[in-house]
């Protein structure tokens, strides 16, 4: 993951994280919270000196939802969840709305 996701994920300024991260500035403990939240480790192994193991990050894409719905109640994650089934069971993309193209609706007859 990098500085600019994790920034995102954990909801702090870029500029902030690259402050801590060169000891320039020390996390409260709310954002140690949020960025062990947002790398998905606990602030004890984030505030500890040993190096943990690596592991598989989230892809751009995965960084960016998670941010957003991070911000969200939980009966609006819902309400997106269902909103995004609907969409993808329709056929509708992004990408069809760039290019003014309607989703493929099957017709109840």
């Amino acid at each position: 993951m990098t500085q600019s996701q994790v920034a995102e994920v954990a909801d702090v300024a870029q500029e902030t994280l690259s402050r801590i991260e060169r000891n320039k500035l020390a996390a409260s403990l709310d954002l140690a919270r949020r960025l062990a939240d947002a790398l998905e480790v606990k602030v004890d192994d984030l505030l500890s000196a040993r190096r943990l193991p690596p592991r598989r990050g989230l892809r751009p894409a995965e960084a960016r939802l998670l941010a957003v719905v991070r911000r969200l109640d939980e009966p609006q994650v819902d309400e997106v969840a269902r909103a995004l089934r609907l969409l993808l069971g329709l056929g509708v993309t992004l990408a069809d709305q760039k290019h003014g193209v309607q989703g493929h609706a099957s017709k109840k007859e």
